[in-house]
């Protein structure tokens, strides 16, 4: 996941948590975590000195309940295992259009359900559906430092 500097949002999903949860065998368990603050700590926009983490700011944290992903993800872990079945090797799966709206469902209810957790722990709701999408954020300039036109947190490549 990566985390709006500015409201706390939450942004896109990597595809690796999609990964782990179609391709795990034993299906491990899913416990969903929200973490809220640490934009303050390790603020994007500090001065000097800018190594150095902003002692005495607050976060907040909020882990959900342990889930079995055999069963959160049942059907998504089905169709799977029969587009592997049909392919024969995972890895011809990387780009088949299928094989990617799968992954991107699966990542999208993670973050539906770490979205809750953001709600429980009093945030505002995430509403803004193009935060989650990889499109979106492929509108960022080419510039190592600059604003995001998305939420206009302060983006700094290294």
């Amino acid at each position: 996941m990566l985390p709006s500097e500015s409201r706390g949002d939450l942004e896109i999903f990597q595809m690796g948590v999609s990964r782990l949860i179609l391709e795990s065998e034993p299906a491990p368990d899913f416990i969903p975590m929200y973490v809220h603050g640490t934009q303050n700590i390790m603020s994007e926009e500090r001065g000097f000195p800018r190594w150095a983490p902003r002692i005495g700011q607050r976060f907040r944290m909020i882990i959900g309940e342990p889930t079995n992903v055999g069963r959160l993800f049942e059907r998504e872990r089905s169709q799977w295992k029969s587009l592997v079945e049909k392919a024969g090797d995972p890895d011809l799966l990387k780009d088949q259009p299928e094989a990617v709206q799968l992954r991107i469902d699966v990542a999208k209810r993670v973050r539906d359900e770490i979205g809750k957790l953001r709600e429980r722990m009093g945030l505002a709701p995430d509403d803004d559906e193009a935060a989650a999408l990889a499109e979106t954020w492929l509108k960022e300039p080419n510039k190592r430092k600059f604003r995001s036109p998305v939420d206009g947190s302060l983006v700094n490549r290294h």
